[in-house]
């Protein structure tokens, strides 16, 4: 059972996991059906290794980098509360099963939660007239949200948010059994 945490070693790990997060979105693993970034990696890391508020801020952070590397802001910041959503999720999964397990359906759980919030926040915007279509990942939009949602998931769910999701499952997985044990063994005082 975690005891007391040692507070100087959460504050070095937490900025160095909201740091990755803001900065990670600008590297992308080029393939011939995409470019995902590796942006969700220091979330999920965040969230199962670190009390959950870290998961959650990496999240915010993840998405005003990915906003800032991309220029896609109201894409990516739609993406970022998604992330918060899935961080809040992996860590209660932590809490009931292995963390190997948590992050692969935390990771899965994306497919939800990142892409239903893109969906619902860029199809509302544009029904509703606060943004032009031209800013939204797909262009036939129309004045319905309904049909803006299901049509933006639908879009994004494949390639582009299944690729994310594969490329930083693997990265999150290698990073907790890298550092896992490591963090645990500095972080929480026996």
């Amino acid at each position: 059972m975690r005891s007391a945490v040692n507070r100087k070693w959460l504050i070095i790990y937490s900025l160095i996991l909201v740091a990755l997060a803001a900065i990670l979105p600008e590297f992308h693993l080029t393939l011939p059906i995409g470019s995902p970034n590796f942006g969700t990696t220091p979330v999920t890391v965040a969230a199962v290794l670190l009390p959950w508020p870290v998961g959650v801020i990496a999240g915010v952070a993840k998405g005003i980098g990915a906003s800032f590397w991309t220029g896609r802001t109201f894409v990516e910041l739609s993406a970022g509360i998604g992330d918060v959503f899935m961080a809040l999720l992996t860590a209660r999964m932590v809490k009931r099963m292995n963390r190997n397990l948590a992050v692969v359906f935390g990771q899965l759980s994306r497919f939800i939660l990142t892409s239903g919030a893109v969906a619902v926040i860029i199809g509302v915007l544009v029904a509703y007239g606060i943004i032009s279509p031209g800013l939204s990942p797909v262009s036939n939009l129309t004045a319905s949200a309904w049909h803006n949602i299901v049509i933006i998931w639908k879009t994004l769910t494949y390639p582009a948010i299944a690729l994310s999701i594969g490329v930083n499952m693997a990265a999150s997985l290698i990073a907790v059994w890298l550092f896992g044990d490591i963090i645990d063994l500095t972080l929480y005082k026996n």
